[in-house]
């Protein structure tokens, strides 16, 4: 039965310069003279063994028991080569990706490590910090109670000199009324000393004309 194979592209992985190249899933189909399908030709002409971290052939005989066994018919048209490539290429991205798995464990477990001890470093010296607070405060605190006492006997003082003022001040009221009695006083007495001085000029006269007769 006659082929048309056809040349398929081929992708890169990321896991690095080294990576061997993926061959594409797909296959190209031809029609044979009796319109059937003919079998699918991949083009994996790359060895994922040639590379370091490819699977050996043991790994590749313990492992070929997971995957299905080519037909006869596959094994009559020389497909036995294509199947084993295929299973190379199978077990070389999963022992890849289970590298890359584990470096992303390994990297997540020294990430959560640095973070827990910065925040544990930290919240240490914050409890450090707090305690040296707390005894500062501590310490202060016998000082506290006797300026919030000083501070009482402050406001008892302020508040009996403000009773003293208005006393002071009602005493002042009260002189303020003595001294406008006095005032008055003084205008009566001045007004009787007026008096009195006429009377003795009066009582002058009086004995100048009794020493004349």
């Amino acid at each position: 039965m006659p082929h048309s194979p056809e040349r398929h592209q081929r992708h890169r992985t990321s896991s690095g310069p080294s990576a061997p190249k993926c061959p594409s899933s797909e296959g190209s189909r031809a029609s044979g003279p009796d319109n059937t399908a003919a079998p699918v030709v991949l083009d994996l002409s790359g060895d994922p063994s040639d590379s370091d971290s490819g699977p050996d052939d043991q790994q590749l005989t313990q492992q070929s028991s997971e995957f299905h066994q080519p037909s006869q018919s596959a094994v009559a048209e020389g497909s036995d080569k294509t199947v084993e490539r295929l299973w190379r290429w199978k077990s070389f991205f999963r022992h890849r990706f289970s590298d890359i798995e584990t470096l992303v464990d390994q990297l997540e477990k020294t990430v959560e490590e640095k973070i827990e001890k910065k925040f544990v470093d930290r919240f240490e010296n914050l409890e450090t910090n707090f305690a040296a607070l707390y005894e500062a405060v501590e310490e202060n605190s016998s000082a506290l109670q006797q300026m919030s006492e000083r501070l009482d006997s402050i406001e008892e003082r302020f508040a009996e000199t403000e009773n003293s003022q208005l006393r002071v001040r009602r005493q002042y009221e009260r002189f303020e009324e003595s001294a406008s009695e006095c005032g008055s006083l003084l205008g009566r007495l001045q007004t009787r000393h007026g008096e009195f001085e006429k009377l003795q000029e009066q009582a002058y006269d009086v004995l100048q004309v009794l020493r004349a007769d």
